[in-house]
């Protein structure tokens, strides 16, 4: 038996300002609390069949909130960082993104695409597995697999610019 509707409108009704609360204690921004506190509710309520204790439903929606934002965190440092790349107007990073835009292209398409879901679109090792039909652990043994050819193919050129930076040239 699950949690019925009236039971989850009387606890979102009594706990949803702790929610926002608990998320601002944490580091949220104000502006950003109470709709991580609302998507945790939403998802709670689309999965309140899994709860089956109606009074454990505000420390389970607390912990749904932390997970979203955790995740808002994570996304958003990947968004900065890559931002940050992009922004550089040096040529050493056009040219180190050339280099990891070579070698990621030696690679499986099946391995690019765990780098992309994992790196870029900010999915977790389970719902990376989900959707390429692996097991959690596989994708984390195929990442740091990939991760360390990918160091392989880097060094040389690493190498070799850094050799080519302290060579000077006869006079």
């Amino acid at each position: 038996m699950s949690v019925t509707r009236a039971e989850y409108q009387s606890a979102y009704d009594a706990e949803f300002r702790h929610t926002v609360r608990s998320l601002l204690v944490r580091g949220a921004a104000a502006s950003d609390a109470e709709d991580v506190a609302q998507a945790a509710w939403m998802r709670g309520w689309e999965k309140r069949e899994a709860l089956r204790e109606p009074a454990s439903v505000g420390a389970w929606i607390r912990t749904i909130a932390l997970n979203i934002l955790r995740s808002n965190f994570r996304q958003a440092r990947k968004l900065e960082f890559l931002s940050e790349v992009e922004t550089a107007t040096s040529p050493q990073p056009i040219v180190s993104r050339i280099d990891a835009r070579r070698a990621l292209l030696r690679c499986a398409a099946s391995d690019r695409a765990l780098l992309e879901d994992l790196y870029l679109r900010g999915y977790t090792s389970v719902e990376t597995a989900r959707r390429h039909a692996l097991t959690p652990g596989a994708v984390r043994v195929r990442t740091f697999r990939v991760k360390q050819r990918l160091q392989g193919l880097l060094r040389p050129s690493l190498r070799s610019r850094s050799e080519a930076s302290t060579i000077r040239p006869a006079r």
